[in-house]
């Protein structure tokens, strides 16, 4: 609510009343268009988008919607704010859902007004909110993976990356490992990770029944805290999913084909999705330098303070890190 103003501060629904099909409208700021109003439907819930949102019950707004609506409430027909837009999806020319791009396809998500009223308090008293940490990256196990790691169908999720320094890693959790439970509450999918961590605090201690080279056995995980943004690698930060050019695509950027850095994926909502880069585009420079590798990119963008200059094949793009 802001003083002095004329209305009373919209009041605060139940996002758990919240179904498929139900009807919706929001209120955002598309290009600059302040106080724009669209409608729409709830396409889904429990959406679980990575670097969007640590929510694990994401709520999917099917309505037309743009850059510029994030942050917007989400209303439902009585009027009570039941949600907040965190990030337009999709531009059907990256080849990637989530691409992120300037061409949303009229899908977005939005965190649960449940789950914001359960930081309030703290956010009342002006303490910092903390989130349990594993220092993990985990992904669904497709019918190949599972047979590759003998786990049946309906359980586990597998552990793709480790966090050097990380609580996992301090726990001898490996990439390879597949986790079946935590505390005794299975894990049949990445949200249910997710869900066991947001009612967790830093510090507590948690079993995990997990499986390596075929055998079940446990771990106990002290989580940890969730790194402030400025502690993240820079490309993790701008919400880009790097790797080195690949040859075909060098050799058509020119004789010789330069170096520069291929840009894997773009996380949506991120600054590199706001900035207008795309899944395909490869990063030539940074802030006027060349580029040979990943070094030198998370050198010449962590050393810039909030924003970076890059250039691509498609030409310069500013990049507002740390937004």
């Amino acid at each position: 609510k802001v003083d002095g103003a004329p209305s009373a501060a919209l009041p605060l629904g139940d996002s758990d009343a919240l179904k498929p099909g139900s009807p919706i409208i929001m209120v955002g700021n598309p290009f600059g268009l302040s106080s724009s109003v669209t409608w729409g439907v709830v396409g889904g819930r429990g959406r679980v988008v990575a670097g969007l949102s640590d929510s694990p019950d994401l709520i999917q707004v099917d309505a037309h919607l743009n850059p510029g609506d994030s942050g917007g409430p989400v209303i439902d027909p009585r009027g009570e704010a039941v949600g907040i837009l965190a990030g337009c999806l999709g531009d059907a020319r990256d080849d990637v859902a989530g691409g992120g791009g300037p061409h949303p396809q009229g899908i977005a998500l939005a965190v649960p007004i449940n789950a914001v009223k359960a930081v309030l308090p703290a956010l009342r008293e002006g303490r910092e909110t903390e989130r349990a940490w594993l220092g993990m990256g985990i992904q669904n196990l497709t019918p190949e993976l599972r047979a590759e790691f003998g786990v049946p169908e309906g359980r586990g999720v597998l552990v793709a990356r480790i966090v050097e320094g990380g609580p996992a890693a301090a726990a001898g959790l490996r990439e390879g490992d597949v986790v079946l439970s935590c505390d005794g509450t299975a894990v049949n999918g990445p949200r249910d990770l997710v869900s066991f961590l947001a009612g967790r605090r830093p510090g507590e201690t948690a079993a995990f029944s997990i499986v390596r080279d075929g055998k079940e056995q446990e771990a106990k995980v002290t989580l940890g805290t969730r790194a402030a943004p400025g502690g993240a690698p820079a490309a993790e930060r701008a919400g880009l999913i790097l790797g080195q050019t690949p040859r075909r695509v060098a050799e058509r950027l020119g004789p010789g084909g330069p170096a520069g850095l291929f840009v894997e994926g773009i996380v949506p909502g991120s600054p590199a999705a706001r900035a207008g880069l795309r899944r395909g585009d490869v990063i030539l420079e940074v802030n006027r330098r060349g580029l040979a590798g990943i070094d030198e990119w998370d050198a010449a963008a962590g050393a810039a303070a909030g924003r970076c200059l890059v250039r691509t094949q498609r030409g310069f793009f500013v990049i507002r890190i740390d937004e």
